[in-house]
């Protein structure tokens, strides 16, 4: 039967989540990763100001406490706020020390058979062989524009080229996995204002070019690869145009890519067709 030893109170008022615990060491210590938008926030016996501000500003949180419980420090981090300050919930822990390593975000099978890893915070684009069971850490490091938060997701192409979707980059990623040659193409002027979470993921639609699922950006941006250009097929008004407003997508059998609400209560369905420009047909699903 399962019994508790001891359980300890931590958070405040607000959204406050702890994503990861591990063991620190050979003594049963826990490290305990996450983030608290609470204007104040209490862990074990230490006080915590969010000194974003709270409300939905969230500030990340590390929280160690020994094998009985007792609170042995908490620390925050983070700056002037926004949904970005998060401890991430993949780290190591060696010899009682806590390291973030959220480096990739989604991952591609590229034409030649291996895994391609997205670049997140790393500054490797990460390739895993999965006919030899060898990973490699392809530095890109001179090439990046942006240090964290880079790219979420990416399509491959029929090339054997990798497109990544930027996150919070002013950029798109090109990968070719062939030559583990790294490229970016600005879009900072498509995406101005806009600083992070700016798309999230992206569908090849059935012409090659790739679609990027808007999140904060109020537009749906659309990648050529075979031109290495960039450009708005539609542009969202109203209470359409919102934060967070689709989190995934997918194409459909009839050629249409649809968008998967987060915020929206709606579906996105866009047509791309032959269109180049801001004039794209999206059709909304209530």
């Amino acid at each position: 039967a399962l019994r508790s030893d001891w359980a300890v109170l931590g958070g405040g008022s607000g959204r406050d989540v702890l994503q990861r615990v591990a063991v620190t060491g050979v003594n049963g210590s826990l490290a305990c990763v996450g983030h608290f938008t609470s204007a104040a926030a209490t862990f074990g016996d230490v006080m915590l100001n969010n000194t974003a501000g709270g409300g939905h500003s969230a500030q990340a949180l590390v929280w160690k406490l020994n094998a009985q419980g007792t609170t042995l420090w908490a620390v925050r981090g983070g700056g002037a706020g926004g949904w970005t300050d998060h401890a991430s919930p993949k780290f190591a822990v060696a010899d009682g020390a806590v390291s973030k390593a959220s480096k990739y975000k989604g991952s591609v099978l590229a034409p030649n058979g291996d895994a391609i890893f997205v670049p997140f915070k790393a500054d490797t684009v990460g390739v895993f062989s999965a006919s030899t069971d060898t990973f490699t850490a392809v530095d890109i490091s001179a090439s990046v524009t942006f240090n964290v938060l880079k790219y979420h997701g990416g399509v491959a192409e029929p090339d054997g080229k990798v497109v990544f979707v930027p996150e919070s980059a002013d950029d798109v990623g090109v990968f070719d996995p062939s030559t583990n040659a790294f490229t970016t193409v600005d879009i900072s002027s498509f995406t101005a204002g806009v600083s992070s979470w700016k798309y999230c993921g992206g569908v090849r639609a059935p012409d090659g070019r790739v679609v990027f699922v808007p999140r904060n950006v109020n537009s749906v941006g659309v990648f050529d690869a075979s031109t290495n250009t960039f450009t708005n097929v539609h542009s969202f008004y109203g209470s359409d145009a919102s934060s967070w407003k689709f989190i995934d997508g997918v194409l459909a059998a009839n050629g249409e890519v649809i968008f998967v609400p987060q915020t929206l209560h709606k579906v996105g369905v866009l047509n791309l067709g032959s269109y180049a420009d801001d004039a794209g047909d999206r059709k909304s699903v209530v």
